[in-house]
């Protein structure tokens, strides 16, 4: 009879499956060899007693295992495939779930259900299947973690208070985003923000879940604010932005510890993220702008062409083509997005442009963004514009930071224009910027419209 040998096939996975257990006594390999020649014997109980003493030797008699090779026997082989799913448990019937899953959860706020046949698997085999998503989870170099944190996080509510407490324990991280230097007197900013896991993806969903945070900062070795207190739900939560601007010269750091309180299933859980800590340099106002790209009209030519821009969203989302004459239209695209009652009590708003990027571009943009009114010069701030290089973004509205401001004294539609102007604070805000378009951009004349 010739040797048996381990499918090819199975080979680096039954090497990888044992690797935490490396440290598991190695089994004999003579012995090994002789149970493995027994499982193509011809008796039927002396096959079964051979596949059951390689069962009882655990996790570590898999690597001996595959050292044999590949198998000629199909009988053989199709037992040593049962060996490994008898010997790993139920992390053979979730690892398929979780390369499945893994395609579709390239971006970390992603979450993706879990099918009925899962869950009902997962409850089936606890706490063993728990153990196994959350240990895949918050290993960072395991190849499935994101997979298995989506896993985590829908299906909460089915994990032991120990198992999320776990999770938690290693999930739940405070991180400070600066860049290493900062001029003086520029308007910058550095975020400190939390997050549970990657991202919404990772982070547990259910009536069964509770999370409350509180961020303490410190700036150069003194507290800097309140602490922030907030109940957490998904994503990330900033916590503090803290302006370099009117720090001196010279060196500083800035640290974020976090704290968490919760309950499982009714069962009180609580833990402390690891501290962050960044050191940074404030440099004198007169520091080149490193990150700045000086435009061109190329350049120009495809911020303008990559920038969608219209007073309503009609056209964007409209299906159902153009309103009859006398018609009354199923949507009123003209709508404010800013409602309030005036001193008078009488209501009013104001609607303003729709906008986004559709065409990633091969530098970023970093904006400070305002709303000109045509004839008067008038100018009303709104939110600011940062997209990185060879990405699109949905930016939505073009949202003026004061829309009673904007409203005084008009009614109807107004003309306006948006300005676009570089911004190096904006710029600096963002440590993914590495070199942002440095030119003016002023669109055509748009109508933003005040009223009921």
């Amino acid at each position: 009879m010739s040797r048996p040998l381990l499918p090819a096939a199975l080979l680096g996975s039954l090497v990888a499956a044992t690797a935490a257990r490396a440290a598991d006594p190695a089994p004999p390999a003579a012995r090994v060899a002789e149970l493995v020649r027994r499982l193509a014997d011809d008796d039927f109980d002396r096959r079964e007693a051979a596949e059951a003493d390689l069962a009882r030797i655990g996790p570590a008699v898999l690597p001996a295992v595959a050292a044999l090779g590949p198998p000629d026997d199909p009988e053989v082989a199709y037992r040593l495939g049962r060996l490994k799913r008898t010997v790993l448990g139920v992390a053979e019937d979730l690892r398929p779930v979780l390369e499945a899953h893994l395609p579709h959860l390239h971006d970390p706020d992603v979450r993706r259900d879990l099918e009925p046949e899962v869950l009902a698997l997962i409850v089936g085999h606890q706490p063993a299947a728990g153990d196994y998503l959350v240990a895949a989870a918050v290993d960072p170099k395991h190849p499935l973690r994101r997979a298995a944190a989506n896993a985590v996080a829908r299906s909460w509510d089915l994990l032991s208070a120990e198992q999320a407490g776990r999770y938690l324990a290693a999930a739940v991280r405070v991180e400070v985003a600066g860049r290493p230097t900062y001029p003086r007197g520029v308007a910058a900013m550095i975020a400190v923000r939390f997050r549970v896991g990657e991202g919404a993806g990772g982070c547990p969903a259910g009536p069964g879940f509770e999370l409350t945070t509180v961020t303490t900062h410190a700036l150069d070795g003194r507290p800097h604010g309140k602490p922030y207190r907030a109940a957490y739900t998904a994503g990330t939560c900033t916590t503090a932005w803290v302006r370099t601007g009117g720090l001196a010269e010279g060196r500083h750091t800035l640290a974020a510890g976090l704290t968490f309180e919760g309950t499982h299933r009714g069962t009180a859980l609580a833990g402390k993220a690891p501290a962050a800590e960044h050191a940074f340099s404030v440099v004198g106002a007169d520091a080149p702008d490193d990150l700045a790209f000086r435009p061109d009209a190329a350049a120009e030519a495809r911020v303008r062409a990559a920038l969608w821009v219209a007073e309503t969203d009609e056209g964007k989302d409209a299906a159902d083509g153009p309103v009859p004459p006398g018609a009354v239209p199923a949507v009123d695209w003209w709508r404010p997005q800013y409602t309030w009652a005036g001193a008078d009590g009488e209501p009013n708003g104001v609607h303003v442009p729709a906008w986004r990027l559709e065409k990633p571009l091969p530098f970023d943009l970093a904006f400070d963004v305002c709303l000109r009114v045509e004839g008067s010069g008038d100018e009303y701030p709104a939110d600011a514009l940062v997209v990185l290089k060879g990405t699109t973004s949905n930016m939505g509205r073009v949202w003026v930071t004061d829309p009673k401001a904007l409203a005084e004294g008009r009614s109807g539609f107004v003309p306006v224009r948006i300005v676009l102007r570089p911004s190096r604070a904006m710029a600096l805000t963002n440590p993914a910027v590495a070199r942002y378009y440095a030119g003016e951009v002023t669109t055509g004349v748009l109508r933003v419209k005040v009223g009921p």
